[in-house]
């Protein structure tokens, strides 16, 4: 696969958008629920995921009457400090030999924490945590030399969990499941190199089944069947 794919929930919403290079994923993914809300927006490079801290207005707090700027130019070693437009703390943590190192804290312009991790020569290592704007844990998991790797959770902005699963060298991986906002199962099945594979069942925001059938290389195959909010089977398709 290559250049820009699209695919859509059976409701016709769209599913994930993102694009292609010699079968990788690469650039801006984002990913939709089956109302239309943006659930997750990131970056890959080479089929690897990647989240780089976006730096700006850089403060060196060894020096205060020294500013330097993140576009050009090396960094000197120790604790940096980066502000919003408002004057609210953006970001703070450390350089070593012009690399982040040890731990980052970044925060919304309101001044909430949003989120905290650290760095080993700029990769993130160990457990990350990221936050909501209202200060609630939006989701949580470990990085192994800057990917995510291990059991990974997300949480809906009223705190009640999301999706989980594992990560497997970036790449998602074995089983997982994702949730309503009322907390009850939305769906669950296996992945296999970061492609949705083998059987999946989604759930009406009642408990209901909603969809079930497999998949192969991240696409419908096979038999699927369809039912109504109240249970009953609504349509069977094949897909090849």
């Amino acid at each position: 696969r290559s250049g820009l794919w699209v695919s859509y929930h059976e409701n016709e919403q769209l599913y994930w958008k993102g694009s292609f290079i010699d079968g990788k994923k690469n650039g801006v993914w984002e990913t939709y629920d089956l109302d239309g809300q943006l659930q997750e927006k990131c970056l890959y490079l080479d089929g690897k995921y990647s989240d780089r801290l976006l730096e700006e207005n850089c403060v060196n707090v060894q020096d205060s009457k020294k500013k330097a700027s993140c576009s050009g130019g090396k960094k000197p070693d120790g604790i940096w400090e980066e502000y919003h437009e408002n004057g609210q703390l953006a970001a703070k943590g450390s350089y070593q030999k012009d690399l982040r190192s040890g731990v980052w804290e970044v925060y919304y312009a309101t001044g909430v924490l949003e989120k905290k991790g650290s760095f080993r020569r700029e990769l993130r290592v160990g457990k990350w945590q990221f936050y909501h704007e209202n200060g609630k844990l939006r989701q949580k998991g470990s990085y192994l030399n800057g990917v995510r790797n291990g059991n990974w959770k997300f949480y809906h902005e009223n705190g009640k969990l999301r999706k989980e699963g594992l990560y497997q060298d970036g790449k998602r991986g074995g089983k997982w499941q994702f949730y309503h906002e009322n907390g009850k199962l939305r769906e669950k099945g296996f992945y296999l190199d970061g492609d949705r594979f083998g059987n999946w069942e989604f759930y009406h925001k009642n408990g209901k089944i909603r969809e079930k059938g497999s998949y192969l290389d991240g696409d419908r195959f096979g038999n699927w069947e369809f039912y109504h909010e109240n249970g009953k089977l609504r349509l069977k398709f094949i897909f090849s």
